[in-house]
């Protein structure tokens, strides 16, 4: 039996760590499945791709980079409605759970900021005068969320009017433009 060399650890904050960490859970998972022939496959492409990570310090992704990269991911994406803490997990190279801590830190859930982001579009296109000919049901589906009611009580909850009178008041040039910044300062004092 060969003696398998002990190298110094690879962070799972790191893009190769993580995506290593994966690829070592599946094997493990999979492993009583697997001929022996496919398990010595699947060790030496593990061992290649370990090989290929070289020094730790190559590929420091710093959290404010991640932040970045996570928040830019959520926004190119928030019109899917499938939109889930494991697809970003997948794309970013990071855990679910470090999804949720990235989240946290901003002092709210991924949950929360979609939905935010979703009717900040909203209400953008509410208030675009070109897309007069669309319905609010239409635009609120287009923005990524799958039920009328529930898009209807969360902007009247966070904007204090409904959609339909927002955007009368809007197109009519009879209210303000609402901010969401300011909104979100109101609520937090």
């Amino acid at each position: 039996m060969r003696e398998i060399p002990v190298a110094k650890r690879i962070s799972g904050q790191t893009l190769p760590g993580a995506a290593l960490s994966r690829l070592l859970q599946s094997l493990y998972n999979e492993a009583e499945w697997m001929q022996e022939v496919e398990i010595s496959a699947a060790l030496n492409t593990f061992f290649g791709n370990l090989a290929c990570t070289g020094n730790e310090k190559d590929f420091p992704l710093s959290l404010p980079k991640l932040n970045r990269r996570i928040f830019q991911f959520v926004d190119t994406h928030i019109s899917e409605p499938t939109l889930r803490p494991c697809e970003v997990a997948s794309a970013m190279g990071i855990s679910v759970r470090h999804v949720h801590r990235v989240f946290s830190a901003s002092g709210m859930t991924m949950g929360d900021y979609i939905r935010l982001r979703r009717l900040e579009r909203c209400r953008d296109d509410l208030a675009n005068p070109h897309l007069q000919q669309k319905t609010i049901t239409d635009i609120a589906f287009f923005r990524g969320f799958s039920d009328a009611a529930h898009f209807s009580h969360l902007f009247r909850k966070t904007y204090g009017v409904s959609a339909r009178k927002f955007r009368s008041q809007v197109s009519g040039g009879r209210h303000p433009y609402l901010d969401v910044a300011a909104i979100r300062d109101l609520r937090l004092n």
